[in-house]
């Protein structure tokens, strides 16, 4: 499968994220937006924002990311407070948080469109989220 170089990911996205919670047998949604940012270091911000709904509660959420180049010319994601998160340059990652395990996958469609999906498992998890991503501009 393809990948789309995080360069190519500048824009504004619509997102749409289904939630599955199999260990307490519950589902959720969340829209919103995606914007991606190339910033003057190379790096790209990705910042999502939008409304959640779970359990008959709608919320809004926010959260930063950014992807950036190493040495190698491989991207990575990074949390907001600096941490490393995933690899981007794999179509399929793995992150530990111990004691949980979340498992990811990338898959484009096209250039104006892609999916994330998050296995996600644990002592007390036990979901998916699948992210699917729309270009706007």
């Amino acid at each position: 499968m393809r990948r789309l170089a995080p360069p190519q990911l500048v824009g504004t996205w619509l997102l749409e994220r289904q939630i599955h919670d199999f260990h307490h047998n519950r589902h959720g949604y969340a829209s919103g937006i995606a914007e991606m940012n190339l910033a003057p270091d190379g790096s790209v911000a990705w910042l999502e924002y939008g409304d959640l709904k779970y359990d008959e509660r709608v919320t809004q959420f926010r959260r930063l990311l950014e992807l950036r180049q190493d040495s190698d010319d491989e991207w990575g994601v990074w949390f907001e407070n600096g941490t490393w998160f995933h690899d981007w340059s794999a179509t399929d990652f793995v992150h530990t948080c111990s004691p949980d395990r979340y498992a990811g996958r990338v898959r484009i469609s096209s250039e104006s469109s892609w999916t994330l999906t998050w296995q996600v498992s644990g002592p007390s998890k036990e979901y998916t989220l699948t992210t699917t991503y729309k270009r706007v501009s």
